[in-house]
């Protein structure tokens, strides 16, 4: 699953990662996006994140059915999620513990970087910004309005972005669907065990957001 055609010494020159799931620890974002909305239509106050893993990259209707019996109000908190994560909810996301210090060791390597993401460019840009970590992210492709989530797609695009050649570049994300995907077009895959699951899909395990650094090594061709 990993390109064999480059030598594991400096063979690394750019990362894509998954903006949602590596970089960005959501849930607090999430549940507040959700607690806020329910309250505001129904008065009722909820604690949503117990649901967190199983349906933070879902659409908010699926969480909203769960949590919210009368359909009118559930249309109507799916409304407010979407404006409060966009909005308020933003001072709630955060960044994992030693992860700013991997990507400054990744930048000062000289090795590119880039995003992708579920969400409109111009939200995930704007977590970007929120979390300082626009200073790291030379590239990002976002999920066009009203459109589903594609990772090969978003990786490609990336990809292209990047201007690299497939066997020099790794992706990193928690999900072996979009890791497999990423595979198919060439690249290292790196699976983040941070995020929600325990299913590594057999990529290589990348156990902490403070091992980003070594990825260098940690996915080197053998």
């Amino acid at each position: 699953m990993r390109p064999r055609s480059v030598e594991p010494a400096g063979w690394l020159k750019a990362v894509i990662f998954d903006l949602d799931e590596v970089l960005l620890a959501r849930d607090r974002a999430w549940s507040f996006a959700i607690e806020q909305a329910v309250l505001s239509v129904t008065g009722a106050r909820i604690q949503p994140a117990g649901h967190a893993g199983g349906y933070r990259n879902r659409p908010w209707r699926h969480i909203l059915s769960v949590l919210v019996e009368d359909q009118r109000d559930a249309a109507r908190c799916e409304e407010l999620c979407r404006d409060m994560y966009a909005r308020s909810a933003m001072k709630h996301l955060l960044v994992a513990e030693g992860l700013g210090m991997a990507l400054d060791k990744l930048r000062g390597a000289r090795i590119d970087m880039g995003a992708v993401s579920r969400e409109p460019h111009r939200l995930a840009l704007s977590q970007l910004e929120s979390t300082g970590l626009e200073r790291f992210i030379a590239v990002l492709a976002g999920t066009p309005e009203g459109e589903s989530w594609d990772a090969g797609a978003r990786v490609g695009q990336c990809l292209s972005f990047l201007g690299r050649e497939p066997a020099a570049v790794a992706y990193v994300s928690g999900d072996p669907f979009d890791l497999r995907a990423a595979a198919r077009l060439g690249l290292a895959c790196g699976w983040a065990a941070w995020p929600a699951g325990e299913d590594t899909g057999g990529f290589a395990t990348v156990p902490t957001p403070a091992q980003l650094a070594a990825l260098a090594t940690l996915l080197a061709p053998r």
